[in-house]
């Protein structure tokens, strides 16, 4: 039973999208961040996931970066950034329908294969795994949410969702690529 809600802005695509590159917890590093767009290199709308990475010289994190990162079945580019960080893109098209759900704020509507690939990912702390099916079956904690809340159960059932849509200005990775040294010299 969930006994407690967050009051602050957790970042949705870390929740509802990361497990989706089936990474498993604890595997070598844990991404910075991860956003659903970039400035001017990705829009929203291209499907596409960026998870930034605190770059590391040491074999573990260069093991991590060539079997679940550049071998990634979505991987699909690779970006120096100016703040000494790495982005790696992941194209989510084959996700598309759960992608725009996921953009909607309509968690629940993802695909069962999809809710259940997230739910995975969450198995080793009870606590996030409850949060988490809160949001994909929030018609199983209607009723503990409004007593969380105190409100009624309808005004839940109206709304349908238990998780707020994401923030696309949270969800937006504002720092710039690295520009190529060499360049800079002519």
């Amino acid at each position: 039973m969930i006994k407690t809600l967050t009051k602050e802005y957790i970042q949705k695509s870390r929740i509802f999208l990361y497990p989706l590159l089936n990474i498993r917890r604890g595997s070598g590093a844990t991404p910075l961040e991860s956003y659903v767009s970039w400035n001017d290199v990705v829009l929203p709308e291209e499907c596409k996931l960026i998870c930034t990475y605190t770059l590391r010289e040491d074999e573990d994190f260069k093991k991590f970066e060539r079997t679940n990162l550049l071998g990634n079945k979505f991987f699909d580019s690779y970006y120096d950034l100016e703040d000494g960080t790495g982005a790696y893109v992941f194209n989510f098209s084959d996700y598309q329908d759960d992608w725009n759900h996921f953009i909607n704020g309509s968690y629940s509507k993802f695909k069962d294969k999809t809710k259940d690939r997230i739910i995975d990912f969450f198995t080793t702390s009870s606590t996030n795994k409850e949060h988490v099916m809160s949001y994909l079956y929030p018609e199983r904690y209607y009723e503990n949410y409004a007593n969380l809340l105190d409100v009624k159960v309808k005004v839940l059932k109206e709304v349908g969702q238990l998780c707020s849509p994401p923030d696309m200005y949270k969800e937006n990775l504002a720092v710039k690529i690295k520009e190529n040294e060499l360049f800079g010299i002519f």
